[in-house]
Formats: C-alpha cells, structure tokens, sequence
C-alpha cells in the first residue's frame, strides 16, 4: 500500500479517475467486483478499493497494493459502513449516522462524514472473510489521515458499472433514511422542525422531528422563536391548492433532499415548485436557481421562502 499528498482539492469531484470515454465502458464483459448478499436490510456489499483519497487541508492519496488489499463494506443488518485496509486486516467501521452525504461521482464513491465522526478500529488476524472475533485497536491505522477529515474519495479497483454503483447508492441512501439522516437533508445536525396546520388550517403547531416541544399557535413567528433559528436555517412555508405548512430547513439542503423531505414527511405529489419572487411565482427546477433563492433569503433578519407546489 502506498500514500501520496498533494494540495487539497476545493471540490472533491475534480479528482479524475478514469482517463478517456472509453474507459467508462469497457468494451468486453469484466466480471464484477461488488458482492451482494440480498436480504431486505440484510444486504451486504462489498467494493474492492484501488485508491483512498483523504481530502483534507492536504489530499492524502493511499494506493492498494494489489486486489484484496483494500474495501469497502456495507452492512445494511448493522447499519454500518467499512473501510478496510492492509489485506483486509485492518477495519475502520463506521456507523451510517454519521455520513452527512453519499454519493457517486466520476465513477468513485463520494463519502462525507460528520465532524469529528465516531468510528471503531478492529484488526482481524485471518483477514477476509470476517469469521473470528476482531481485535479492538485504539489506533487509527491510517496514521491518523482520519484526523480533520472533510470527505473520502473511494475508487473501486475494477471499474464497475454505472448501474451497480447506483444501486449501492441507492441502498445506503435507504439506510440513512431508517437512521433518520435524509431527515435531515445535507445530513447536518440540525434539529429539523415541521409545522403542522390543525383543522383551522392556519392555527399551527411547530414539532421538532427530535423532541416532543411545541410553540404557541400562531400564524406568525414571535421573536422567541425567531432567535431560535440558527442563521444557517431558513424557514419556508410550503403550499399546495388544498395545505399550507412549513419547516424550517438547511441553508447549505440541496433541492432534491429538499422536495424528497416534503414527500416523505407529507405524503405530497406535484409536477412543479415554484418559489415566490417578490410577489411574482418563479419556477424552481433546478440547484442552481435554489442556491441563489436560499443565499437572497439569508441576507434577511429573518431567513424566510415560500414555495408552491402543484
């Protein structure tokens, strides 16, 4: 196993792995390097690694040193995530609560992870397959390159389809759903809030996804409430022809975690959103536009949006 370093990248997509088109798919069958066990939530995966990207004020590239030498394993039974290193002898597991986003980028996988995450070393003297107890470690085995951490970059040491890496986006997605994460949409620790309309339909009533607190009815915020809300949250109100509720949200959400919230905590169905601008309903169809609408809202005392959805 080899690690490089080099100047830390400002976006962690701009890591290329794969030079060339052609390399994007390959031109004769390859056999997979992802293993599946099916079961509902008893899936497991399994990804041979070729290089470990650490992004951090530095990028600290670490190299397999051959197939079998490095992985990453996802437990869905218990709701883990695994990277290991040194012939599979060394383990660093990671529970899916703490990964603020995942996602596939340019063929690798894209791991971001809470501030100063929890994690547990084990060493496994056998190696892979993991039978035998482990061996609790106390030290990073990395070398501490886990220290400071902003984001992994994991890229799979056969190139693998498009559709398989999907699918384990897909399921790691629906993990951190069951662990309450996409409630809490770029997976930051917020303290998401909904309000909820009675039967008066405007008299409402604010519950924290985390607590059992309520504010007082009220079609307004009171100044209590408003200092309750960190800077970085927006409150939006939220309309359909026949509702009209409101959550306090993210600054830094994406649009689709966004719209993915309202119809799963909701059960709400639309075609469009749109956004009122100044008295005026503007479409919201893209990150872009939802960037700038959030960074206008910020500039008010109180960071406030509308939307409508039909």
């Amino acid at each position: 196993m080899e690690v490089s370093s080099q100047e830390s990248l400002n976006d962690q997509d701009n890591i290329e792995w794969v030079s060339g088109s052609s390399a994007l798919i390959p031109s004769t069958p390859r056999s997979s390097n992802v293993n599946v066990n099916n079961h509902n939530y008893n899936h497991d995966y399994k990804i041979q690694l070729k290089v470990i990207v650490f992004n951090k004020r530095t990028s600290i590239r670490m190299f397999s040193s051959g197939v079998g030498d490095m992985a990453f394993l996802v437990r869905g039974k218990t709701r883990e995530v695994s990277i290991c290193l040194h012939n599979m002898k060394d383990e660093i597991v990671i529970n899916v609560k703490e990964i603020e986003e995942f996602r596939i980028a340019k063929g690798s996988i894209v791991l971001k992870l809470n501030p100063n995450f929890d994690r547990t070393y084990f060493y496994h003297p056998n190696g892979y397959p993991y039978k035998d107890n482990p061996v609790r470690l106390y030290k990073d085995p990395t070398n501490d390159h886990l220290s400071d951490l902003n984001c992994l970059n994991l890229k799979p040491e056969i190139f693998t389809k498009y559709g398989e890496m999907y699918e384990i986006e897909k399921f790691v997605k629906k993990l951190m759903i069951e662990t309450g994460q996409l409630n809490k949409p770029t997976f930051n620790n917020w303290s998401a809030r909904s309000i909820r309309n009675d039967d008066n339909y405007y008299s409402k009533e604010v519950h924290s996804l985390n607590s059992k607190g309520t504010l007082q009815h009220n079609s307004t915020l009171k100044s209590s409430e408003v200092a309750a809300i960190q800077r970085k949250e927006i409150y939006i109100t939220c309309i359909i022809p026949t509702q009209k509720r409101a959550v306090i949200y993210p600054g830094d959400g994406l649009l689709c975690h966004f719209q993915f919230y309202l119809k799963q905590r909701f059960g709400w169905k639309w075609e469009r959103m749109w956004y009122n601008n100044k008295g005026m309903w503007t479409l919201l169809d893209d990150e872009e536009e939802w960037k700038r609408v959030k960074r206008r809202a910020q500039y008010n005392k109180l960071p406030r949006l509308e939307v409508f959805m039909r």
